[in-house]
């Protein structure tokens, strides 16, 4: 992601002066051309800003900045902040070094769930908690909402929860759902010191 950001990010960049310059050379009566560039500018800032975004999701700075715990507790604020949905983190004080890719998944798991129960759980309340149980690095997202049938195929196979079980077992871990009328916990353990 950092070479992304990088070196695609100054390309365009570079690309972007050079259009304002070869814009600001051309003679007043060249207005057509004027408004295509213009129009090339706008496109050429989209693209810019979709590139940072996307390196921002292939690696979150947070992680890099924060490390996984703050990073964690850092989303969950935020998130709480903007939906006005309560959201409580807590993580052992003392939490092993965590592999890039399982800091990744696991960050990419809180988003991704959180982002569900915003949207299909009519929930009040959101806890994360992220712990060591005896080899193995298990975070879970409980929520108080209408809870569905976890054995329901179509739930299970979703976009969403699809994503979140591939990329756990590519890393060797595992998704558990458990849910019911009283809200649902979905459960990400990864094996620890197991190299990603």
């Amino acid at each position: 992601s950092r070479e992304l950001h990088d070196d695609l990010g100054q390309a365009l960049i570079a690309h972007l002066l050079s259009l304002r310059n070869l814009q600001g050379d051309l003679p007043m009566e060249a207005d057509e051309l004027g408004r295509r560039i213009d129009s090339f500018i706008a496109e050429t800032n989209l693209t810019l800003n979709k590139m940072r975004q996307l390196a921002q999701d292939l690696r979150p700075a947070l992680l890099d900045t924060l490390g996984l715990r703050s990073a964690l507790e850092n989303h969950c604020r935020e998130f709480s902040l903007r939906t006005g949905l309560p959201v409580s983190f807590d993580a052992d004080a003392e939490l092993p070094q965590v592999s890039d890719v399982h800091s990744i998944i696991l960050y990419r798991f809180v988003q991704e769930t959180l982002t569900n129960v915003v949207k299909h759980a009519s929930a009040s309340q959101i806890w994360v908690e992220l712990y060591l149980d005896d080899h193995e690095l298990v975070l879970n997202v409980q929520d108080n909402g209408n809870g569905f049938d976890d054995r329901d195929a179509r739930i299970q196979k979703g976009i969403g929860i699809t994503g979140l079980r591939e990329r756990l077992t590519m890393a060797g871990g595992e998704l558990k759902i458990t849910s019911s009328p009283n809200g649902t916990v979905i459960s990400a353990h990864l094996p620890f010191g197991r190299a990603a």
